[in-house]
């Protein structure tokens, strides 16, 4: 919307109020910012950003507009250096859970960025994708591949029934879908 913080947060308030009158959820995004990093990870592997820290502007931007009630948020596939240098970031639990759930204190839903044909996360299978990503703290996983959701569904299931802390996640999860979908009025 812009590139000052006080007209982001302004528009982005404004238009998530907007929407959610026309009752259509909103997703700020790609957390915990883009402005650092080296490529885009549709078309590219290996894309970084070796600045973006939990003190970063763009992080402090997500924060305002948590506390403003942000209902969605969409996690990026870039690798954040200074917050976990070994994953994509909708792969880091230190990202999800830690920074974004933990440090600042969001509790709506939390989405991926598409899984099924982006480079950057071409490294591992689709149904590794989607374990990584729940278990990281997303509560969706997109995936604008149909073909890839029978196998995203399977290792997902199968690791429910294998692990029950991510069980536990995993209906964590549909509580926070169910939470919106009641709160957007989308269910009686």
């Amino acid at each position: 919307y812009a590139y000052d913080k006080a007209s982001i947060i302004s528009h982005a308030q404004a238009f998530t109020e907007g929407m959610k009158a026309a009752k259509v959820l909103t997703t700020a995004k790609h957390f915990p910012g883009l402005g650092a990093v080296t490529g885009n990870t549709d078309i590219s592997a290996g894309v970084r950003d070796d600045q973006t820290n939990s003190n970063s502007e763009s992080v402090q931007i997500f924060k305002d507009l948590i506390s403003s009630g942000t209902p969605s948020i969409m996690t990026a596939t870039a690798i954040y250096d200074k917050i976990d240098p070994n994953l994509p970031g909708a792969f880091s639990s230190k990202m999800v859970d830690g920074l974004l759930r933990k440090q600042l204190g969001f509790d709506g839903l939390v989405i991926t960025d598409d899984l099924s044909n982006a480079v950057q996360v071409q490294s591992w299978t689709p149904g590794q994708r989607a374990v990584l990503a729940l278990s990281a703290g997303n509560d969706l996983v997109l995936a604008n591949e149909p073909t890839q959701i029978p196998e995203m569904i399977s290792e997902v299931l199968q690791k429910v029934k294998a692990d029950p802390d991510f069980a536990k996640k995993i209906s964590q999860s549909a509580t926070r879908v169910i939470k919106v979908k009641e709160e957007m009025k989308l269910v009686e």
